[in-house]
C-alpha cells in the first residue's frame, strides 16, 4: 500500500460482543458491510472505539483476521496493534502483517508514562520489524504519554515506513505540527475528534479516523467529498 493511499474517512470500528463477552462475528459482518456500502475510505480494527483493551492477544489477532476477510479487499483495513510492551506490539504487528493488513496503527504504550526517548525507541523497533505502513497513534488521555512532533520526526528519520500519525489528542495545532514534522515525503495525519475534520483538512491533514462513522458513515463520507470538491468552506484555523 502506497503512503499516498492513506487518506479520507476511516471508520474506527466498534467491536460487537455477545452476552458471554465473546465477539459477535455475525453482527460485525453486518456492521462492516453497512459501513463499506456508505463509501468510507478505510476501516480501523481494534482501536479505542473497538475496545481493544478488553481483548487478549489471541482475540486481537483473530479480530484482525476477521476484519480483513470481511472487508474482502473492498477498501484498506488498518489495525491497531499497540500493546503495553514493545515485544507484544511487534508480535501482534507481525501477525497483522501476515493477515494482509494494509497499515498498522500503534497506540503509545498505555498506563506507562514513557519518555520521548523511550517512545522513539519503541516505535523504531516496531517499524523496523514490519514492512507495511505504520501510523503512530497519539491518544494522551488514555495512551499514557503525549507523542511529541519532534519525536515523530526522529522516528521518521530512522524508518521510511512510518507513514503518518493518528492523532486523537484533540488539538488542531498538534495535528498541524505532526504534518510539518516530516517534510519532503508523503506523511498522513488523521485526526480523531469529529469536530476537527474540516479545520484539519483545511490545514493539510489527510483525513479522519471516526468513531461516529459507525452510526452515520454516509454523513462523514459526504462531508469529506464535499470538502474535496470545494463545497465546504476551507477555513484556516490555527
Amino acid at each position: 500500500m502506497q503512503h499516498r493511499s492513506l487518506q479520507g474517512i476511516v471508520a474506527a470500528l466498534v467491536t460487537p460482543f455477545r452476552e458471554d463477552e465473546r465477539i459477535d462475528y455475525g453482527a460485525w459482518q453486518t456492521i462492516i458491510d453497512t459501513i463499506i456500502a456508505a463509501g468510507v475510505d478505510g476501516l480501523l480494527a481494534g482501536g479505542s472505539t473497538g475496545e481493544f483493551y478488553t481483548l487478549n492477544l489471541e482475540e486481537r489477532t483473530t479480530a484482525v483476521r476477521f476484519c480483513r476477510q470481511a472487508a474482502a479487499r473492498r477498501l484498506p483495513v488498518y489495525a491497531n496493534v499497540g500493546c503495553i510492551t514493545t515485544r507484544e506490539t511487534i508480535q501482534l504487528a507481525l501477525a497483522a502483517q501476515s493477515e494482509g493488513i494494509d497499515a498498522l496503527a500503534v497506540i503509545t504504550p498505555y498506563y506507562l508514562n514513557a519518555s520521548q526517548a523511550e517512545l522513539a525507541e519503541h516505535y523504531t523497533d516496531v517499524c523496523r520489524a514490519v514492512h507495511v505502513p505504520v501510523l503512530a497513534y497519539n491518544f494522551p488521555q488514555h495512551g499514557g504519554s503525549e507523542l511529541l512532533p519532534q519525536t515523530v520526526a526522529q522516528i521518521a528519520g530512522r524508518c521510511e515506513n512510518l507513514a503518518g500519525v493518528k492523532d486523537s489528542g484533540g488539538k488542531l495545532e498538534q495535528a498541524m505540527a505532526y504534518r510539518d514534522a516530516v517534510p519532503g515525503r508523503d506523511f498522513a495525519v488523521f485526526v480523531g475528534p469529529e469536530r476537527l475534520i474540516v479545520p484539519a483538512l483545511s490545514n493539510g491533514c489527510a483525513g479522519a479516523v471516526c468513531g461516529c462513522a459507525n452510526i452515520a458513515p454516509k454523513l462523514f463520507v459526504q462531508l469529506y467529498r464535499a470538502f474535496q470538491e470545494g463545497g465546504v468552506s476551507r477555513r484556516e484555523d490555527g
